[in-house]
């Protein structure tokens, strides 16, 4: 019996020594020389069969088929003509440029006081989110009482998109500020901002924001904008 026990352990040991050098390799390090004693052998038996190990040979394993999938990669970006090579970039500009909105919106959530919707879920333009206590901006609370998620965009100062996917029942605060000081002493400029649905119906709502000289210490108008759209 004691040597069945250890022809057991040794190709037990076997097994585990060829799982580890298919999956990784060679390593970079010569392994001991010599056999080792029953009392090793035990424990590079349990180490190999350990939540860690295998969580290094499954890390080695994707490790390999990312190298796999770098190397299709390139062979399929060789044969690219020009027109492909100009997707490829635009596609990846596009992707850039939302991670990068989607991060900024996360950010922006808090400051713009948003409701009701997933944070982050609703890209919101900076320029929006412009708050200050004075005449030069103007200020809005925007909720969709609509049943169908909206997005909002305005012409002001050639802003285009302001929100992205306010959802329903959702609400934010948004902050239109004047770039400088220029004209008479008081000048009002419209922001037109226009909702439209995902079902094709569409709402307007305009703010007006009144720049002035100086810092007389007086208070944007605060607005409420509740979007309706069948």
């Amino acid at each position: 019996m004691r040597y069945l026990s250890y022809a057991f352990r040794f190709l037990v040991w076997i097994g585990v020594t060829a799982l580890l050098t298919g999956v990784v390799g060679c390593a970079g390090k010569s392994a001991p020389k010599g056999p080792m004693t029953p009392q090793v052998e035990e424990a590079f038996v349990a180490l190999t069969l350990s939540p860690e190990e295998r969580a290094v040979r499954d890390r080695a394993a994707e490790i390999e088929r990312r190298k796999v999938l770098e190397e299709a990669e390139k062979r399929v970006k060789a044969v690219d003509t020009p027109a492909k090579r100009q997707a490829r970039k635009e596609l990846e500009k596009e992707e850039d440029r939302r991670t990068k909105l989607a991060r900024d919106s996360a950010k922006l959530a808090k400051r713009v006081a948003m409701k009701g919707c997933a944070v982050g879920s609703v890209p919101v333009n900076p320029s929006a989110a412009q708050f200050t206590s004075f005449v030069d901006s103007g200020a809005v609370t925007i909720v969709n009482k609509s049943e169908v998620t909206v997005d909002i965009t305005t012409t002001f100062r050639g802003m285009g998109d302001v929100v992205l996917g306010l959802c329903p029942n959702g609400s934010l605060n948004l902050s239109f500020k004047s770039p400088g000081w220029m004209g008479s002493q008081y000048i009002p400029e419209e922001v037109l901002l226009t909702a439209t649905g995902h079902s094709g119906g569409s709402d307007s709502y305009s703010v007006r924001i009144i720049r002035s000289y100086g810092n007389s210490g007086t208070q944007a108008t605060p607005y409420k904008w509740e979007i309706q759209v069948r």
